[in-house]
């Protein structure tokens, strides 16, 4: 539910500056909610580390992408690209170590 306030409040603050981009970039925002309302679910049901660092990477993306919205259509500064590129990365390295070391995940050939 948290996320959900979190776009709306993002997509007000971005509101002005959109233009007709505005449905874009609220579906981009709903996927993106959805895809952490899922992996929340999936930490919830399995509770290991893996799909922890699942949750934390997607919440790093949607952090990401609300930076670089900012970044795009708000104002640039060197603050926010430096953040936008470290969440990025951060959000990056934490899904492929998901998918890397998923639970029950074989190894073999």
């Amino acid at each position: 539910m948290g996320w959900v306030v979190y776009l709306i409040f993002a997509l007000m603050n971005l509101y002005a500056n959109l233009g007709l981009l505005f449905w874009p970039i609220l579906f981009y925002g709903m996927i993106l909610i959805g895809t952490g309302l899922v992996s929340v679910m999936l930490w919830v049901e399995q509770r290991t580390k893996t799909t922890l660092s699942l949750m934390i990477g997607i919440t790093l993306l949607i952090f990401s992408g609300t930076l670089l919205s900012n970044s795009l259509f708000v104002g640039e500064t060197n603050f926010l690209d430096i953040k936008t590129e470290i969440t990025y990365v951060g959000s990056q390295f934490f899904i492929c170590y998901y998918f890397i070391y998923q639970p029950g995940k074989q190894h073999g050939v």
